[in-house]
């Protein structure tokens, strides 16, 4: 065993720590999962907003019959 990790010690990376592209990776998943997240959070608002609308102008229930009936 102690062969082994002689010959496969030359090529293993000293892991003390992470690498700044590794960060990097990590913050820009977290900026995307965030990005997304915030616009699935307006465009639901969007929506719940032009329903009351449609409700206050219409007075029936537009928004489930789609914008063409």
């Amino acid at each position: 065993m102690s062969k082994v990790l002689n010959l496969v010690n030359p090529f293993r990376k000293s892991e003390m720590g992470a690498e700044p592209a590794e960060y990097t990776l990590h913050v820009g998943l977290i900026a995307f999962v965030c990005l997304v997240a915030t616009a699935q959070l307006v465009l639901a608002g969007l929506q719940l907003f032009w329903q009351r609308l449609a409700l206050l102008i219409g007075g029936s229930d537009a928004g489930s019959r789609g914008p063409i009936s």
